[in-house]
């Protein structure tokens, strides 16, 4: 089985896949060097982030309306909302990340 999409070229190599949302409308996210795209399971881009970080992001997690990014020492969360994306959180590590889970502990 192939699959094909009418999406943009990617410039750089994705460096991480996730998908977000449910079985009937899943969206999938990519990161390539500093920025962030978002796809349809069609292939539409409606999506895309050029962000703040300086190094290539490793680490990508979706959740609602929050997106959270990590390179080797920077950790970023941004928020969407009234159709802006707000860099909400941002922490700079004295040691490496290696990767991320993100986990909601409200009860």
């Amino acid at each position: 089985m192939t699959c094909s999409y009418k999406s943009e070229p990617v410039a750089n190599e994705i460096s991480r896949v996730v998908v977000s949302g449910t079985n009937d409308k899943a969206s999938i996210f990519m990161s390539t060097g500093q920025t962030i795209r978002g796809v349809t399971k069609r292939g539409k881009d409606f999506f895309k982030l050029d962000t703040s970080h300086t190094e290539k992001i490793s680490a990508l997690h979706v959740q609602g309306q929050n997106l959270w990014s990590s390179g080797m020492f920077t950790l970023n969360c941004y928020q969407s909302a009234n159709n802006q994306i707000i860099d909400k959180y941002y922490y700079l590590s004295e040691d490496k990340i290696n990767d991320m889970i993100v986990v909601n502990l409200a009860s």
